[in-house]
């Protein structure tokens, strides 16, 4: 990067700074959401499986996880059976802890049935959050 395109890009975080986005940069300190930690799960949902996979999810939610934050979905326009899980727990080891609960592998296999191959699991901290409901610095 040039030592123009990297004055540019530095213009532009802090002209964003004021809007309440994060960069990653600045200190994180006590700012909700700061250490969340989670996972994007791309996964192939099998043809006419849609209703169960969201009731398996929804049964999840009224579990009330310790440490879970969030969990979204996103469904591919070319492609409906293609879907992406965001999902964020308020640390690692809440999250850790959520993956080595015993009920857990029971209820994988019950998602895994809706789907046509085994999902593709990234694992990581959040990086940065821009927009609504992000964490405000």
């Amino acid at each position: 990067m040039t030592t123009s395109e990297l004055m540019t890009v530095r213009t532009l975080l802090a002209d964003h700074e004021g809007a309440g986005m994060t960069t990653g940069n600045e200190s994180t300190q006590g700012v909700a959401g700061a250490h969340y930690y989670g996972t994007i799960a791309k996964m192939r949902l099998s043809p006419g499986a849609e209703p169960l996979f969201r009731a398996q999810f929804a049964a999840l939610v009224h579990e009330q996880l310790p440490g879970w934050v969030y969990t979204t979905f996103y469904q591919s326009d070319s492609d409906p059976l293609d879907v992406w899980m965001v999902t964020a727990f308020e640390s690692r080891e809440a999250y850790r802890a959520n993956a080595e609960r015993p009920n857990m592998d029971a209820l994988y296999r019950r998602i895994r049935g809706c789907l046509s191959q085994d999902p593709e699991w990234h694992d990581g901290p959040l990086m940065a959050a821009y927009g609504l409901g992000a964490p405000r610095t």
